[in-house]
């Protein structure tokens, strides 16, 4: 009888390993917001020279608000903002925001992406793509994808046949996790282009899928990337990029209750500034001239004790990202005001990391002169003009 019980154990142990759980999908849910984060470090080569070292971060927004049917698929639409930050140098430990894109598209379970071709973003499509079926360990598929490339107004997109290998199952926190590889290689001559002569594509991919939300939990990846240029066409001939990003997601709560109770402790730190109440997941603090003196960098001590109030305060808020933007008046060339704006936002910024918030979860850029908020037509205006504006953000 034990001998019996054994069995079916041991039976029912192999079915729920082999089925339960195991269907990779995309499940993205309406009620939700996706934020993905991914760390790139590569080096850059220039027509094979070695240029220099890059170390980047891509904020991903994954905002899905409704559903269509084609062929009796269920596609989601999705609107997704994709923001590109970086380092001045590699000891910085900020990071700039340099630039973002905002782009609509429609997913299906199984990763098929149906997305105009002006967008430039996301740069992989079709990737990663499921069968459908009940995955087990060790078994293989392939499917096409597309690396999407941009020079200047060209936009390209190369055809890839990738391979998928599943690994495992794994539990975490009680959550099945796929893991399974993703590598593709191409060697594309582009044919018809105004820039592009020959692209050459090595990617090998570890991917971690929480299958009971149908999201990508992680992913690592060595890539090798090299373009060659029609010659006359582009500023050199090639360009070479290798390295490793890794990236993982999260689920961002949004509850506004919440919302309001920060944009209030907000303002008890900082009496002097002028705090927004919570809107599209979004609150805004404007700080006017009253950081630094004039001309100058460096923050008034006493304001510098209340930013460490203000990070100690962001640190019980897990969930938000910080971006700090620097302001200035018309007063002086545009390239000193960009400068200054920059460097101010960047001390703000320098500020709130040794107060605890994390490097990743908090950017800046300097606007100079560029976005007044009134003209500047006299010394008021001017001065409501020079400003440091902190966004507190969910999930942008």
């Amino acid at each position: 009888m034990i001998l019996r019980l054994l069995i079916v154990f041991t039976v029912l142990i192999s079915f729920l390993d082999c089925s339960f759980g195991q269907v990779l999908s995309f499940k993205y849910n309406t009620n939700n917001l996706y934020r993905m984060k991914i760390f790139a470090k590569q080096d850059i080569y220039i027509d094979g020279v070695f240029f220099r070292n890059v170390e980047s971060m891509n904020k991903i927004t994954i905002e899905p608000y409704d559903y269509l049917n084609i062929d009796d698929v269920t596609y989601t639409k999705v609107r997704a903002l994709f923001s590109y930050f970086n380092k001045r140098s590699d000891k910085d430990t900020e990071y700039r925001f340099v630039r973002s894109e905002t782009v609509s598209y429609m997913i299906a379970p199984n990763g098929n992406m149906i997305i105009e071709d002006r967008f430039s973003m996301p740069t992989k499509r079709n990737i990663p793509f499921f069968p459908g079926s009940v995955v087990s360990k060790g078994m293989k598929w392939g499917a096409r994808g597309y690396e999407v490339h941009r020079v200047k107004d060209e936009i390209i997109k190369v055809p890839l046949d990738v391979d998928y290998i599943f690994r495992e199952t794994v539990f975490r926190d009680g959550v099945p996790i796929g893991v399974f590889e993703v590598d593709y290689k191409v060697d594309w001559s582009v044919g018809s282009s105004k820039y592009f002569k020959r692209i050459k594509i090595n990617s090998s991919s570890e991917y971690n899928w929480n299958m009971l939300f149908g999201i990508l939990s992680e992913y690592k990846e060595n890539f090798d990337i090299m373009i060659e240029y029609i010659p006359g066409s582009y500023n050199y001939l090639s360009t070479r990029h290798q390295g490793i990003s890794v990236g993982t997601m999260e689920i961002i709560p949004i509850d506004v209750a919440k919302q309001y109770k920060l944009a209030g402790e907000i303002k008890e730190i900082l009496k002097d500034a002028a705090v927004s109440p919570p809107e599209n997941n979004e609150i805004k603090i404007n700080i006017s001239d009253i950081l630094f003196d004039t001309g100058k960098t460096d923050i008034k001590p006493n304001y510098a004790e209340l930013l460490k109030k203000l990070a100690s305060k962001l640190r019980e808020y897990p969930e938000v990202d910080i971006i700090v933007e620097g302001h200035t008046d018309d007063v002086g060339t545009r390239e000193f005001n960009l400068k200054l704006s920059e460097d101010r936002a960047r001390k703000v910024v320098s500020e709130l990391i040794r107060g605890g918030v994390k490097p990743d979860k908090i950017s800046y850029v300097g606007y100079g002169p560029d976005r007044p908020m009134f003209p500047n037509t006299s010394d008021e205006n001017r001065a409501k003009n020079r400003r440091v504006e902190i966004k507190v953000i969910w999930g942008k």
